[in-house]
C-alpha cells in the first residue's frame, strides 16, 4: 500500500469532522493541507477516496452534533444514577461522573455536610448499585473573561450538558444492578486506586495513581504548575512510554515462560485494551494501545506499515468512534507530537549518538507542541529541550519502571515492597525539588499570550516548512535563529499594535479593571479582585480550591501577554478588591504599587504592603492628586481629602481620558465620599465604573447630576448574596438614560480603541 495512504484518509476525516463541529477554521487548514499532499502523488485513486471519506465524515460529524443534546432541562429532578468514574473527594466536596436515566451522562458535584458521612462515601459509594437522588440540574459554567477556558464547552465535547448537585445522597437507598464489563473494570480501577491510598507513602501514592492509573487528582499543585512551566507535564499522563514499558515487560515475561511470540502476541492484544480501560481510557493510553496493537497485527498482515500511517489509522478509528475526540486538548497534543515525530525520521537518522538523538527528538517534541501550549495555557518553557532531554530518560528507565516495581511487589512481596517504596520516595523527591527549583529560574517559561487563527495557522506552516529544511540536510543553528527570530516578531508585534483598550474584568463580587495604552505605553491595574475564605475543620480542606487569582486574574493577564504591570493601584483595604495581589507576585512583574493614605492600618493592606517591600516592589501612598500624559491619553489620581483612613469612602479615583471619552474610576465611594469629591473637582465623564458594585450607598443623585455620564459599568457578582446592585441604583440610571454594562449579565466588559474612537465589547451579548 501506498506510503502515507492512511494519512490523507486521517487529514479527509479530520477536515470533515471540524469542518462540520466547531473547528472550521481548522478543518479549513485540514483541506488545504490534504490538497498539497495530494498534489504530490497524484494517483488516481488518491483523487476518489479522500473526498469520498470527506464527505462522510462530514455527515458523521454533523450526525454527532445532532445527537450531542441533553434530555432534561434546568430543574430539581429525582434520578436514578449510577458511577462511570471513580468518585473523587477533595475535603468536603464529591465529584463524579454519572449515568442518569435515559443514558446520559452528568456531572455530580455534591457538598459532604459530616465527616462521618465522608467516610461511608469513601467505603461504600461503588458502582455496582444504582443510587436515587433529589437534586438540581444547573448548566455547567461558561468562560466570563475574554479568551479563558469554557468549561461548558469541556464538558459538552464530553456529551455532558449538566452538573448535578444532590440535596443528600442516601446510600441506604439503593439497589443492586447488573453490571456490565466496563462497570467491572470500572470497579477494579477504583479498588487499585483504593490499594495505592492505603498502602504507600504518600508522595509515591499521588505518581503511581497519576503513572500507573492515568489520575491525577491527589496530585499536588505546586508540583504539577513547576512540570507544567518546565513543559514536562506530559511526563504525568499515561502515553505511549507507559504502554511501551508494559507491553515490552510483559512480552519478556511471556517469552521467559517459554510461550510462542504469536501467543504472546495474542495476550498481550487482550491485555493492553483492559489496562487502558483501567487507566481511565483517556485519549492518550487508548491511542499509544491501539497503536501498539496495530504494530502486533501488522507481523500478520502482507505488506509493511510505515509508523504516519500506524498513527494515520489509529486517529482515524478514534474520530469515528467518537467525532468530539477532536476537541480534546489531549487527543490534540498526542497525534502532533507522533506525527511530528512519524514525519522527522530523516532527521533522526542524521543522529548517531544517543545524546544527540535524544535532543533532536526532544527538539521536535517541543516546537510541534509550541501552538498548542501557547493556544491553551498562553506560555511556553524556554527550558523545555534541556529538561525534557533529562527527564524524558529519568522516567523511561528509572522512575517507570521503578514505580512498576513497587506497586507489583504491593501485592508479590508486601515485606520487600516498603524498601523499595522508599527508594521510590527518594528518586521522586529528587524530581520534585529539582522541578520546584528550575521553574523559580527567571524567564524559565516566556508568556505569549494567545495567538488568533491567523497566527496559529502562520506558526504551523513555518513549523512544516522549518522540518523540510532540517530534513533537506539544514543547520539546526540557522533554525533555531529563525525561530527565535519569528517568536521574537510574533510577540514584540504586539508593542506595535495602535490599539488601546480598557477591560472591566469579570472577577465575581468585586473589581479589576485593567487599562492598556496604544504602542505598549503603559499597563494599568485597578484592583485585583478577591474573595472572603471561611475557617473549615481539618476534613473539610480542599486540596484544590477555585481561586479568583490563579484562576481568573492570571489567566485573563497571561491571554493578553502581558507581564507586566507599570501601575497597580490599590483603591482600598477591601478583600474583594485587593484580595489576589499575593497570587500575581511572582507571578506578574509590578513596577509600583499605589495606595490609599494610611490605608495599611488594616491587616491585609498591611500584609501586602510588607511581602511587596520585602521582594522590592515600591510602594506609594497618595497623599496628593498626581496628573501624567501617556501620547493621547492623560490621568489624575485623586487621593481622600484627609489621612485618616476609614474605608470605602477614602478610595483613590481615577480620571481618564482615553479613546475618545472622558473616565471616572471610583473604587467603593460612597455618598459621603462622592459629595467631598464634587465639592473639591469640577468633573465631567462619559463612562462612570460605578461605586461599591451598585449599592444603595453610592451613586446619588447628585453624583450623578454633578458629572452626567452617558454609561456606567456595573462590576458585580453573579448571583452575590448582597442583592447588588440595587434596584434603585439600576432605577436612577435608567431615568437618565445611561446605558448600562454589568459583568454579572454581560461577562467581561471592554473597550477596544484607536486614537479617539474605540467599541465596546461584552463576552454575553
Amino acid at each position: 500500500m501506498l506510503k502515507g495512504f492512511w494519512f490523507v484518509c486521517f487529514l479527509a476525516c479530520a477536515a470533515g469532522v471540524m469542518l462540520s463541529i466547531e473547528l472550521k477554521w481548522a478543518g479549513g487548514l485540514a483541506v488545504i493541507c490534504l490538497i498539497v499532499f495530494l498534489r504530490k502523488n497524484r494517483r488516481p485513486f488518491l483523487l476518489i477516496i479522500p473526498p469520498l471519506i470527506f464527505t462522510s465524515f462530514y455527515f458523521v460529524g454533523l450526525n454527532a452534533k445532532n445527537g450531542n443534546r441533553t434530555i432534561y432541562q434546568e430543574s430539581e429532578q429525582t434520578l436514578t444514577i449510577h458511577l462511570s468514574s471513580p468518585p473523587v473527594i477533595d475535603g468536603n466536596r464529591l465529584t463524579a461522573i454519572i449515568t442518569a436515566n435515559g443514558g446520559e451522562k452528568l456531572l455530580l458535584r455534591y457538598t459532604i455536610p459530616s465527616l462521618k458521612e465522608k467516610q461511608e462515601l469513601l467505603r461504600h459509594f461503588l458502582p455496582s448499585h444504582n443510587y436515587v437522588m433529589v437534586g438540581q440540574l444547573v448548566l455547567p459554567s461558561e468562560n466570563r473573561n475574554f479568551n479563558t477556558f469554557n468549561y461548558r464547552d469541556y464538558l459538552n465535547a464530553r456529551h455532558i450538558h449538566w452538573i448535578f448537585q444532590p440535596e443528600m445522597i442516601d446510600l441506604h437507598h439503593s439497589s443492586k444492578r447488573s453490571i456490565s464489563f466496563s462497570g467491572i473494570l470500572l470497579t477494579w480501577r477504583i479498588r487499585l486506586l483504593k490499594h495505592i491510598d492505603h498502602d504507600f507513602k504518600e508522595n509515591t501514592a499521588y505518581y503511581l495513581k497519576a503513572l500507573l492509573l492515568g489520575d491525577k487528582n491527589d496530585f499536588p499543585e505546586e508540583v504539577y504548575d513547576a512540570f507544567r512551566t518546565l513543559g514536562i507535564v506530559h511526563l504525568l499522563a499515561i502515553s505511549g512510554l507507559h504502554a511501551g514499558v508494559i507491553a515490552t515487560g510483559c512480552f519478556a515475561i511471556f517469552m521467559r515462560l517459554g510461550m510462542t511470540k504469536e501467543r504472546a502476541i495474542l495476550l498481550l492484544s487482550l491485555f493492553l485494551p483492559i489496562y487502558a480501560f483501567l487507566a481511565g481510557g483517556n485519549p492518550p493510553v487508548m491511542r499509544a494501545v491501539f497503536m501498539i496493537f496495530l504494530i502486533m497485527a501488522s507481523r500478520f498482515l502482507p505488506g509493511k506499515y510505515a509508523m504516519v500511517d500506524t498513527v494515520s489509522l489509529s486517529a482515524v478509528f478514534f474520530i469515528l468512534n467518537d467525532p468530539y475526540i477532536i476537541l480534546n486538548t489531549g487527543f490534540q497534543l498526542s497525534y502532533a507530537v507522533c506525527f511530528s515525530l512519524a514525519f522527522s525520521q530523516k532527521i533522526f537518522s542524521r543522529s548517531n549518538h544517543l545524546i544527540s538523538k535524544l535532543l533532536h527528538i526532544s527538539f521536535v517534541c517541543q516546537i510541534v507542541t509550541f501552538p498548542f501550549l501557547m493556544y491553551q495555557f498562553y506560555q511556553v518553557s524556554l527550558l523545555g529541550f534541556i529538561v525534557n532531554a533529562v527527564y524524558v530518560p529519568y522516567f523511561s528507565f528509572l522512575v517507570l519502571p521503578v514505580c512498576f516495581l513497587d506497586f507489583f511487589l504491593s501485592y508479590l512481596s508486601p515485606r520487600l515492597q516498603p524498601s523499595i517504596d522508599q527508594s521510590l520516595s527518594w528518586i521522586l523527591t529528587i524530581v520534585e525539588h529539582t522541578a520546584l527549583f528550575l521553574e523559580k529560574i527567571p524567564h524559565a517559561a516566556l508568556v505569549t499570550g494567545r495567538p488568533g487563527r491567523y497566527a496559529l495557522i502562520l506558526m504551523f506552516v513555518l513549523m512544516v516548512l522549518g522540518f523540510k529544511f532540517l530534513e533537506s540536510g539544514g543547520s539546526y543553528k540557522k533554525y533555531l535563529v529563525s525561530a527565535v527570530f519569528v517568536m521574537a516578531a510574533a510577540i514584540g508585534v504586539k508593542g506595535l499594535s495602535p490599539h488601546g483598550s480598557v477591560t472591566f474584568i469579570d472577577i465575581g463580587q468585586g473589581d479589576s479593571i485593567l487599562i492598556q495604552l496604544p504602542f505598549q505605553q503603559g499597563t494599568y491595574l485597578i484592583d485585583t479582585g478577591g474573595e472572603m475564605e471561611f475557617p473549615v475543620e481539618e476534613w473539610e480542606r480542599r486540596s484544590k480550591h477555585f481561586s479568583i487569582g490563579k484562576d481568573i486574574l492570571l489567566p485573563t493577564l497571561k491571554s493578553k501577554g502581558i507581564t507586566r504591570i507599570n501601575k497597580l493601584i490599590l483603591t482600598h483595604s477591601d478583600m474583594d478588591h485587593i484580595g489576589t495581589v499575593f497570587d500575581m507576585m511572582g507571578e506578574i512583574i509590578i513596577d509600583e504599587i499605589i495606595i490609599s493614605p494610611n490605608s495599611d492600618t488594616k491587616p491585609l493592606m498591611r500584609d501586602i504592603v510588607h511581602k511587596a517591600i520585602q521582594i522590592g516592589i515600591p510602594v506609594v501612598e497618595a497623599e496628593t492628586a498626581k496628573k501624567w500624559q501617556v501620547g493621547d491619553c492623560s490621568f489624575m489620581l485623586i487621593p481622600p481629602p484627609d489621612k485618616v483612613y476609614e474605608g470605602n469612602n477614602d478610595s483613590l479615583v481615577l480620571l481618564a481620558d482615553m479613546g475618545g471619552l472622558k473616565w471616572i474610576f471610583t473604587g467603593d465611594l460612597e455618598e459621603r465620599g462622592e459629595k467631598e469629591l464634587l465639592a473639591r473637582y469640577r468633573i465631567d465623564a462619559d463612562v462612570l465604573k460605578v461605586g461599591h458594585h451598585g449599592s444603595e450607598t453610592s451613586t446619588s443623585d447628585d453624583f450623578l447630576d454633578g458629572i452626567s455620564p452617558k454609561i456606567a459599568v456595573i462590576s458585580v457578582g453573579k448571583n452575590n448574596r448582597y442583592g447588588h446592585p440595587d434596584p434603585s441604583i439600576i432605577q436612577k440610571l435608567e431615568e437618565r438614560h445611561i446605558k448600562i454594562y454589568r459583568t454579572d449579565q454581560m461577562g467581561a466588559i471592554e473597550y477596544v480603541f484607536k486614537k479617539n474612537k474605540g467599541t465596546f465589547a461584552t463576552v454575553f451579548p
